[in-house]
């Protein structure tokens, strides 16, 4: 089965808990997991039939119902905006207010960060452009553009940020309770496949349920895991940044989709004139599966 990442992040500490726990195949799955390199590319990818699924940004699934396309949102991955502001330079910042004048760095629009950054600076009555600027640069690369000195503060997930926190950064801002809850990450899927074999499709949904339950109740474990697919940073960062997504709730804790999450991530997207907002929750959010996974694991 074929399945599509955005980027390799630890938001997605689930996926990973899943597939070394052996979660996923024990539910029958033979899961084939690639990074697409951002939010569009992931669910472009099961648009044209090369994934089965994809977890990503499910605005994308919603921007193609309302173009008439395919598209269905079967469950949460990550349920608060796994996102913290990162600086060198700068103090620990509360009111939004006081980005005015700050160079800050995200993905390309319309990537999560960037959306979440826009609508939080025009809210603070900022104007983007003058008041405060957003650089945008290939996911991933925040940081680096942060410690090259691009800007005065980079929007980035774990575990970069971590990894900056470890070469002299700090945290200081924490868009997990500005934004509260939020449909950060969602399982995307086409109604085809759905008809075609809701066997496979429940047998992911479960999976995802699991290993959710299990991320949260075995932190050493995730940390282990997360150790492995991150072979490359320093194990004290990776286990820093396992231990700030579980402190602050990011992964979800199941995979039902809540309506307060969608709402939210909804009313964003609204806001920023991505989408027109003309399929309601129940038309796109098919929970049923998610529901049947909570029944059966008690």
């Amino acid at each position: 089965m074929n399945f599509s990442e955005a980027v390799h992040n630890l938001g997605y500490i689930n996926l990973y808990v899943g597939m070394h726990a052996g979660i996923f195949e024990k539910n029958g799955l033979a899961m084939k997991v690639s990074a697409a390199g951002g939010d569009t590319q992931t669910f472009a990818s099961v648009l044209g039939g090369s994934s089965d699924f994809a977890i990503g940004d499910a605005t994308m699934a919603q921007i193609s119902r309302e173009q008439g396309g395919p598209g269905m949102v079967v469950g949460t991955v990550i349920q608060r905006a796994h996102y913290f502001g990162v600086s060198k330079t700068l103090d620990m910042i509360t009111d939004p207010k006081d980005f005015k004048g700050l160079t800050i760095v995200t993905s390309p629009e319309p990537n999560t960060n960037f959306s979440v950054a826009k609508r939080m600076l025009e809210t603070a009555g900022l104007r983007v452009g003058e008041d405060t600027k957003i650089l945008q640069v290939s996911p991933g690369t925040e940081i680096a553009a942060m410690l090259a000195g691009q800007a005065d503060m980079a929007i980035a997930y774990q575990p970069s940020v971590a990894s900056a926190v470890d070469q002299g950064a700090k945290v200081v801002f924490d868009f997990s309770n500005y934004v509260g809850p939020f449909c950060n990450t969602g399982i995307m899927v086409l109604e085809s496949t759905i008809e075609r074999d809701p066997e496979m499709v429940q047998a992911l949904v479960t999976s995802f349920e699991e290993a959710s339950r299990r991320t949260y109740s075995d932190p050493e474990f995730s940390m282990e895991v997360a150790r492995k697919e991150f072979p490359d940073l320093p194990g004290n960062v990776v286990d820093a940044a396992i231990a700030a997504e579980l402190e602050f709730k990011i992964p979800a804790e199941t995979v039902v989709v809540q309506r307060d999450q969608w709402d939210n991530l909804m009313d964003m997207q609204l806001y920023l004139g991505n989408i027109q907002g003309t399929v309601p929750y129940e038309d796109i959010v098919d929970n049923s599966f998610a529901e049947k996974a909570v029944a059966s694991l008690g």
